[in-house]
């Protein structure tokens, strides 16, 4: 699977995700994008899954008719211990996104994962 880690993701944990094409978003000079210019770079390189800490994402950005996939990591810190725990978990969302495109936007916290709709 394409994954796009975007900018407040640290670039360490694309090693946490092996067997799938991680990618942050400063390898490809997309530091800088906002987050829906971001959205539409990912989707237009054929990423399947962005993966990000930003919780603010699901009110900033409508995902009606989006092909990319939003991980939302909802932890206390974006340090690297803090991230490793949800590593395999971004796995499993991933491969459930694809299979629900209705509900793209995944939000990953200790207690559960849950799907919401932007529309």
């Amino acid at each position: 699977m394409k994954l796009l880690l975007v900018n407040c993701m640290p670039r360490p944990f694309e090693r946490l995700l092996p067997g799938h094409e991680a990618i942050h978003t400063s390898r490809l000079g997309w530091g800088r994008l906002e987050n829906g210019t971001l959205l539409q770079a990912a989707e237009d390189a054929g990423f399947q899954a962005m993966i990000t800490v930003d919780r603010n994402i699901e009110f900033q950005q409508s995902m009606k008719g989006k092909t990319v996939s939003v991980i939302v990591i909802n932890c206390a810190s974006n340090d690297i211990p803090t991230l490793e725990s949800y590593a395999d978990r971004c796995f499993q969302s991933s491969r459930a996104s694809n299979q629900a495109a209705s509900s793209p936007l995944r939000i990953l916290d200790r207690s559960e994962e849950r799907r919401v709709g932007k529309e």
